[in-house]
């Protein structure tokens, strides 16, 4: 599952307006202030989309993942670099963290120790 899946965008190439419109239509649906269903699966799955958001909104992240996808590569590195700077990093707990690199990748194994080892 790609960042822009996690967003519901199946083209690349939109634009960073439409990424815009999609993280707020969403957000609707599960932002826990704005949503009235506040169940754990909700909360999460806004974390999920906040950081997809995070790193697609800002078009030097984008790019950078966008040519992971297109060389292949895993964005470990990408992820671990806007998790530590993010805003919502005290939101990210283990256990999302976990559930979103297994859906994207597989194990999350690897991305916790490049995580300790680039900290």
């Amino acid at each position: 599952m790609s960042l822009y899946e996690y967003l519901e965008i199946s083209d690349i190439n939109i634009s960073q307006r439409e990424i815009k419109k999609s993280y707020y239509r969403l957000a609707k649906i599960y932002h826990p202030d704005k949503s009235s269903n506040t169940c754990e699966q909700n909360i999460a799955k806004f974390k999920e989309v906040a950081l997809a958001y995070e790193i697609l909104s800002n078009p030097e992240t984008r790019l950078e993942y966008d040519n992971s996808i297109k060389n292949d590569d895993s964005p470990y590195n990408l992820l671990i670099k806007v998790l530590n700077k993010s805003k919502f990093s005290k939101f990210f707990d283990d256990k999302l963290i976990d559930n979103l690199i297994n859906k994207m990748y597989g194990d999350s194994g690897i991305f916790k120790e490049n995580l300790k080892t680039n900290i």
